[in-house]
């Protein structure tokens, strides 16, 4: 009987380990797809800031060259 409880309660520690070495397996993965995400995103973050940069730069120019345009028809 010692033999059956040794054996079952070996079997049962084994079955705990391997479960709590696959949960760390899977956190740790976890973990790097969070980071890595987090990672895409900022990276997007900046080209979108970037573009609207941009953007707004050449708007900005766009408008002050039809200001002169205007200016100068309305002086003539």
């Amino acid at each position: 009987m010692d033999k059956i409880q040794e054996l079952t309660s070996k079997l049962y520690s084994e079955g705990i380990e391997k479960g709590k070495e696959e949960a760390e397996k899977i956190i740790a993965e976890a973990k790097a797809l969070s980071n890595q995400i987090v990672e895409d995103a900022k990276k997007k973050a900046q080209e979108i800031i970037a573009a609207a940069e941009k953007e707004a730069r050449e708007l900005k120019s766009n408008t002050e060259a039809e200001l002169k345009l205007y200016a100068s028809q309305a002086i003539e």
